[in-house]
């Protein structure tokens, strides 16, 4: 992942400027720590549907990758945003935490 991205990415997740949502990149005026990606990044959430990202396709084909993601980086951030796995869903400062450390 570029380290300029990233920075960017860690410092809007400990801003306090996004409302946190879970199971969506965007609900309203909230987002999930990968939705939030998508605006740092300036990848376009479909407004249509709030689970999708613009240029996702059938075949598996996720935009993320874009960012130099990988499907395992994706899935990892969404069960600690999200909460799947763990006692509770993570903050978005524990998640920029994880981001800093392991990305």
């Amino acid at each position: 992942m570029d380290a300029k991205l990233k920075a960017k990415w860690v410092k809007a997740l400990r801003s306090g400027k996004f409302e946190k949502t879970t199971s969506q990149l965007k609900d309203g005026d909230a987002y999930c720590c990968l939705g939030v990606l998508c605006v740092v990044g300036g990848l376009p959430i479909d407004p249509s549907r709030q689970n999708s990202i613009k240029g996702r396709s059938d075949e598996g084909y996720n935009p993320l990758k874009t960012f130099g993601l990988t499907e395992t980086a994706i899935e990892e951030l969404y069960s600690r945003n999200d909460g799947i796995g763990f006692a509770k869903p993570h903050s978005f400062r524990q998640v920029a935490d994880y981001i800093e450390k392991n990305l």
